[in-house]
């Protein structure tokens, strides 16, 4: 009996890693003391190449901006709004937006990807970038090509963001690493308690 669900549990854990390895979230955060109460925008751009299978950016939980104001640009696939919940989606060529803010102490938001974004040839040339603008759309904090946060898909190969300065990011657990963590604490406390 016990080793039956031990084969089970076995089992559904390598599902789960499978489903773990097809998505990618982030946590940005980027410290804006330097430019703290002034104007600007956040800016969030979604581009790929013609033929590119769908992938989508989802951006939630913005915080620490002072204030919050109405969307500049945008154009392409977005739908949703900040700062609850905006995505771009790659179903046109380039999907994005800027929208108006204050700069307070530090700004941080969690970038999700979505759809096949990850492992094919076909999703070459797809590129996420979120920018921090001044009020004459100059790059504030970014790095060389003035982003502060950029990924770009290539075929094949593991995802590694690009960052400005002063940007953390950290990768965020998603939920099925947590139902992975609590399959291997079942079985550990499983084992224990046949050994006693």
């Amino acid at each position: 009996m016990m080793k039956k669900w031990t084969q089970s549990c076995l089992a559904i854990a390598i599902l789960l890693a499978s489903a773990v390895t097809h998505a990618a979230a982030y946590r940005v955060e980027v410290d804006t003391q330097s430019v703290s109460q002034q104007n600007g925008f956040i800016y969030f751009s979604l581009g790929s190449l013609l033929g590119s299978p769908a992938i989508d950016a989802q951006i939630s939980q913005l915080t620490g901006w002072q204030s919050l104001g109405a969307i500049e640009l945008q154009d392409g696939q977005v739908s949703g709004g900040l700062p609850s919940k905006l995505t771009l989606s790659s179903n046109s060529p380039s999907s994005f937006v800027a929208q108006g803010l204050t700069f307070g102490q530090k700004l941080s938001f969690v970038l999700n990807f979505g759809g096949d974004w990850q492992g094919t040839p076909s999703a070459d040339g797809s590129s996420f970038v979120a920018q921090l603008l001044d009020q004459n759309y100059t790059s504030l904090l970014g790095n060389a090509s003035g982003s502060i946060f950029q990924i770009d898909a290539v075929a094949h190969t593991p995802m590694q963001p690009e960052l400005g300065l002063s940007t953390q990011v950290a990768p965020v657990p998603e939920p099925e690493t947590y139902a992975l963590m609590g399959l291997g604490l079942l079985a550990l406390i499983a084992r224990r308690k046949r050994h006693y």
